[in-house]
């Protein structure tokens, strides 16, 4: 009689976690991070996995930028990314553990920022380089010597967040998350470059790699990611 218990016991719990299942549809942004849309499923009750792409953009990525000052980031560092890049894409995939109104996750984000010309003089500034050893006395720059870089960052983290009902098809989540890097990547392309560092002549790739050393462990460091978010969600 204890085992035929046990046993509708455990097929009660297993159908009522079934019929539990939902799929939801999030619209809205991490701030100061992204604006997203994403999905998540929960084949149980107290559990679900969640994807989101996002999009960086104005006025998000000055606010990162502010973040890693705040850290202790070189300004001069801060200026030279600030003038690599425009924009910036997110994916990002989420294990949430669900309790009632509360739920707590972890995440991984992938963050690849677009390339967009640097401005010679911010790195030949924050480096003390000199673009052109015929001017290396009045530190004049060839307008010739382009400069672009681009950087996908991976970063890990954990959230907590509180769900709201509007409607039985509808809530609002507000979240807290905050990631760190664990990795980067950096790809610095220079072309037309005769220049001069300390009186010695240097190469493209000599400079490529200074930058993508630098920048590297500077991401690793002071790359910190903590947002506020706010989404719309949609359930069926």
């Amino acid at each position: 009689m204890k085992k035929y218990l046990l046993a509708c016991f455990l097929a009660f719990t297993i159908f009522s976690n079934l019929k539990a299942q939902k799929n939801f549809i999030l619209i809205g942004s991490d701030i100061p991070l992204q604006y997203a849309v994403g999905y998540e499923y929960c084949p149980v009750r107290w559990v679900g996995f969640q994807g989101k792409a996002g999009l960086l953009t104005t006025p998000y990525d000055k606010a990162i930028l502010g973040i890693m000052k705040v850290l202790g980031t070189d300004p001069g560092i801060v200026n030279m990314i600030d003038g690599a890049f425009e924009v910036g894409g997110i994916g990002q995939a989420n294990i949430n553990f669900h309790a009632k109104r509360w739920y707590y996750g972890i995440q991984g984000q992938l963050i690849a920022l677009s390339a967009a010309d640097i401005p010679s003089n911010l790195v030949a500034n924050y480096y003390n380089y000199n673009f052109n050893p015929v001017t290396a006395l009045t530190n004049v720059f060839a307008p010739q010597v382009d400069i672009m870089m681009r950087s996908n960052l991976l970063q890990a983290g954990v959230c907590i967040g509180r769900k709201v009902d509007l409607l039985k098809w509808a809530e609002v989540r507000f979240e807290f998350s905050l990631a760190k890097n664990i990795w980067s990547g950096t790809n610095v392309e220079v072309s037309n470059l005769k220049g001069t560092v300390f009186g010695l002549q240097y190469s493209e790739q000599y400079l490529s790699n200074e930058i993508s050393t630098e920048l590297e462990a500077i991401y690793k460091k002071y790359a910190y990611t903590p947002s506020l978010n706010i989404y719309w969600v949609f359930k069926y």
